[in-house]
């Protein structure tokens, strides 16, 4: 199973306190986790709010290490093919009541045109989609 971890995922990697269980259950997709440049930009995003400082060097340096060591090649971009899925999801989920944010409609694009699951503790955001979810918060066990 593909699977792509949401921004969700990858900032409690890299927050200094971050929830160990999730480490772990990160730590056994090391070789294969994808993630999307949605997801890169906006973990860039949430740095540059920060005021200047030690934490926001810190945070820059662990996306910076995020995006050239940890994915390297495996950030998938919003391209052609995502871009075929994302008005069916986005409006399927209006059509439901459910309307979906731009930046997660793609999020949703970038794994169904990929037939990936997506982790991320944010499952009712994703919900309707038509993407696998996996919640590493409740689940710390390998997806089959």
């Amino acid at each position: 199973m593909i699977v792509v971890f949401d921004t969700d995922v990858v900032s409690e990697i890299i927050r200094e306190n971050g929830d160990f269980g999730i480490v772990l259950w990160s730590n056994r997709y090391t070789a294969e986790a994808l993630t999307t440049s949605v997801c890169i930009a906006e973990l860039r995003w949430g740095v540059a709010q920060l005021p200047a400082g030690r934490k926001r060097t810190a945070l820059e340096i662990a996306v910076d290490k995020i995006e050239i060591e940890a994915f390297r090649d495996r950030i998938l971009p919003f391209d052609a093919r995502a871009a075929a899925h994302y008005g069916r999801i986005r409006q399927a989920r209006k059509a439901a009541g459910r309307p979906m944010g731009s930046t997660d409609a793609m999020i949703a694009a970038i794994c169904a045109s990929r037939g990936a699951a997506l982790a991320t503790r944010n499952i009712k955001d994703f919900e309707g989609t038509g993407v696998p979810l996996l919640d590493p918060w409740k689940d710390q066990r390998t997806p089959e």
